[in-house]
């Protein structure tokens, strides 16, 4: 990856407070302006990701399918099942993590050293996560925060009692709109589809390989649930990162939209699921 070289000019009127500003800081001028423009693209993207446009016979048939009787989505409840006696037994007994009860319905320890948690800049340790992936490390550094005080996204994290984070991943409300429809009489109904969006999934390094990110993303799942309960979610929306990303999503059952990254799932197929469908607790 290259770097690229931005010289800019800073007026008289405001030289004084970007001066100040960096004072308080403690960074120098480089430095504070790499930050706000990465501060700045982000906000401009995410506002720009508030909505996925799709084709209009595909939002058609989309808008169809909503209607038809939930499925249950039995790879995310395999996962479930599987990974919560897993995840037990390797990091002892964590309550919140993908729900209140096991897979036969026994209680996780309320003695729990890793919970599912907002994310509080106060107490997780958010400067040592690492998960090999620069892109999402960086965002959860130094946009996340940014992000929980505008809610542009809430942000949940995999704690420790020492605050160290082990995963995290990030929920903000979208929407499915219906793109230009072709020269002919249609169009009634709906155009927009609401929609919850999961656009950040990562997991510390050292737990890859290791069956932890289904984990994470049933996780993810019962958060989507609970918001479901109150505001209308007909679908979850995922932003997957590239093809591994998105061949990962496929296997957990999730459709592919066409012509893009993005993966989705019908939000009454996750309630379908008996084990998944389990609010966990408030943090």
């Amino acid at each position: 990856m290259t770097s690229t070289d931005v010289r800019f000019s800073i007026s008289p009127s405001i030289s004084d407070a970007v001066r100040s500003a960096t004072d308080l800081a403690g960074e120098d001028l480089e430095d504070f302006a790499q930050r706000a423009l990465e501060e700045r693209a982000e906000q401009v993207l995410r506002e720009n990701q508030a909505s996925t446009v799709v084709p209009a016979q595909y939002f058609d048939d989309l808008w169809a399918q909503l209607d038809e009787p939930p499925h249950a989505n039995e790879r995310l409840e395999r996962a479930y099942e599987r990974r919560c006696h897993e995840i037990r037994d390797m990091m002892n007994p964590m309550d919140g993590l993908v729900g209140s009860s096991g897979p036969t319905g026994e209680g996780l320890d309320a003695d729990s050293d890793l919970t599912s948690e907002l994310l509080d800049p106060d107490r997780h340790r958010i400067g040592e996560f690492s998960s090999g992936d620069i892109t999402l490390d960086t965002w959860l550094h130094r946009s996340a925060v940014r992000a929980e005080r505008t809610m542009t996204a809430r942000t949940w994290v995999w704690s420790a009692d020492d605050g160290t984070i082990t995963g995290y991943y990030t929920l903000s409300a979208h929407k499915i709109s219906r793109g230009r429809l072709p020269d002919r009489i249609g169009g009634a109904g709906l155009r927009e589809i609401p929609a919850m969006l999961l656009s950040r999934v990562a997991l510390a390094e050292h737990l890859h390989g290791q069956g932890m990110g289904e984990a994470l993303v049933a996780d993810a799942m019962h958060r989507v649930l609970v918001a479901a309960r109150t505001v209308g979610t007909r679908v979850v929306v995922i932003d997957a990162m590239n093809e591994e990303v998105t061949g990962f999503y496929e296997r957990l059952g999730f459709q592919r939209i066409p012509d893009g990254l993005l993966l989705l799932q019908r939000t009454v197929d996750v309630y379908a699921a008996p084990q998944v469908d389990q609010a966990p607790p408030a943090p």
